[in-house]
């Protein structure tokens, strides 16, 4: 083996090396991410606040659009990443959730739950009934 063949392999083993430690790099940015990242609604359960959620895969359906007017702070939850652990945190189930509904957190617990909202009259009234306006 010549010193240009020597030269020429030390070269392709630095570039893969680097490119093995750059790959590196980005997977552990990647995966400490997706592992530190945590859903608001998730915090929240977790921290025994008092929310009010939304579910709900409209766009400014008439639920959402009544909180919006009246400055009633709620979060809305999607079917998504955290979806399943929202719903096992507040012990709900598919059958709790016919959308849109409104569940009232208190303490990080499931204080009350109205499914499948046909009127803001009947989301005003059971707003009220838990002091929320």
């Amino acid at each position: 083996m010549n010193q240009k063949d020597y030269t020429s392999n030390k070269y392709y083993i630095f570039l893969a090396v680097m490119f093995f430690l750059l790959l590196s790099v980005l997977l552990i940015l990647f995966l400490k991410n997706k592992w530190l990242y945590e859903d608001i609604v998730v915090k929240k359960i977790n921290a025994k606040e008092d929310i009010l959620l939304l579910f709900t895969t409209e766009k400014n359906g008439t639920v959402e659009q009544y909180l919006r007017e009246n400055k009633i702070v709620y979060e809305k939850v999607k079917k998504g990443r955290d979806y399943d652990l929202i719903m096992r945190k507040l012990n709900l189930s598919e059958i709790d959730i016919e959308e849109p509904t409104i569940v009232i957190v208190k303490d990080g617990q499931t204080l009350a739950t109205l499914a499948e909202i046909k009127s803001t009259k009947e989301l005003k009234i059971f707003l009220s009934n838990y002091n929320i306006s």
